[in-house]
């Protein structure tokens, strides 16, 4: 997909690289040729079904026509990294989990912190056991 600046700017290149009129696009995706010209001189914003189209016809994806593919795939990266980090925490708490007796009381609690468009994730794990819940002799 090329990489131009606009919405506008990457649909004129998909529809030339295909050999397309605006006219001939307009008529495969069911929209009409002026709204084609607004959209590839950026004088609309498509709606969101219209985008889907355009993008099924071209074979791309919604997002990286709408924002390029370098802010796609800057997002792909960072939720792929936030999935990497709650499968650390599933497996982390899991473990905790597994190892305790019966009767042992485990609670937790996560936090997120956002700062700096950063996401910080602390999750305090307090694990008692079931004896000093449970025992009649104390207080």
């Amino acid at each position: 997909m090329p990489e131009t600046e606009t919405l506008g700017g990457r649909l004129r290149s998909l529809r030339l690289g295909a050999g397309l009129s605006q006219g001939m696009l307009a008529k495969r995706v069911g929209i009409s040729t002026t709204y084609i010209s607004f959209l590839e001189n950026d004088h609309r914003q498509p709606s969101a079904h219209v985008l889907h189209r355009l993008a099924a016809h071209f074979g791309v994806h919604p997002a990286d026509l709408r924002y390029g593919t370098a802010i796609h795939h800057a997002r792909r990266t960072r939720l792929e990294r936030r999935a990497a980090a709650q499968r650390r925490v599933l497996r982390l708490v899991k473990e905790l989990f597994t190892g305790c007796p019966v009767g042992d009381t485990v609670r937790w609690e996560s936090n997120v912190i956002r700062a700096d468009d950063k996401h910080i994730t602390t999750i305090t794990i307090i694990r008692e056991p079931g004896d000093q819940l449970l025992d009649p002799d104390s207080g």
